[in-house]
Formats: structure tokens, C-alpha cells, sequence
């Protein structure tokens, strides 16, 4: 499972009930802040998973390559959108469309394949 840099521990938890996973690689930012990092690790080794970060600049293209190379170095990656700030959400959606990686989110509670609209609202 990829996800975007943010924190929404919820959305991590349903996504990793519906696609469990012994990885979940992280696409931060290279100012990502270290508290937000060790929530999401601390988190995954509860839950069995440990967290592969891949940093990348902070222009939006490099988010559409490191996708890119996720791609190529992994069988059938997954986006899940919800775990990530807005921004980092938004940005990872658009690489998951133009590199043809399935994405998802966690809307009320519900998982659902995306692109279904252009807004991911996280549910709210």
C-alpha cells in the first residue's frame, strides 16, 4: 500500500482490514515533520506493518515519479489517498491516475475506489 505524507490513522486502519499488508510505503515530503513520520511507524508496527518512507522533492512531478518507481518495484501497488494531508492527497491522486495505479479513499467509514469525483473531502 502507498500513501501520501499526513496522519489519518483511521483511514489507515480501515484500508489495512480491507487490503492487509506487511509494508506501507510512504511518499513524504523532504520537510516532512518527524513527529508525523513516528505516529504513522508506531502505529504500523502495532498493527504488524512496517513503513518504508521515499522521500521525495517537494515539487508536485516528483510525487508522479516516485509513484512511478513504486510501480515498477512493486506488484499491483494500491494508493490509499485518506491517510494524507489534502495537499499530499490531492497530488497523489493525480500521479495513481496518470501512471495507472489503482487509488482509493475512506469516505464516512467506507472504502471507495477512486476517481469517483473530483474532491477527496476525507469524508467530511
Amino acid at each position: 500500500m502507498v500513501v501520501p505524507y499526513g496522519d489519518n490513522l483511521e483511514a489507515l486502519a480501515i484500508a489495512l482490514k480491507e487490503f492487509p499488508a506487511k509494508k506501507v510505503i510512504a511518499l513524504v515530503p523532504s520537510n516532512a515533520d518527524a513527529k508525523v513520520v513516528e505516529k504513522v511507524k508506531k502505529f504500523l508496527q502495532k498493527e504488524g506493518a512496517e513503513l518504508e518512507l521515499h522521500t521525495v522533492e517537494e515539487a508536485v512531478d516528483g510525487f508522479f515519479l516516485a509513484l512511478a518507481k513504486v510501480k515498477e518495484n512493486e506488484a499491483n501497488p494500491i494508493v490509499n489517498v485518506s491517510v494524507g494531508t489534502s495537499l499530499y492527497s490531492h497530488v497523489l491522486l493525480c500521479a495513481a491516475m496518470a501512471t495507472g495505479v489503482t487509488a482509493f479513499g475512506i469516505f464516512d467509514g467506507e472504502l471507495v475506489f477512486l476517481p469517483i469525483s473530483c474532491s477527496i473531502s476525507h469524508g467530511k
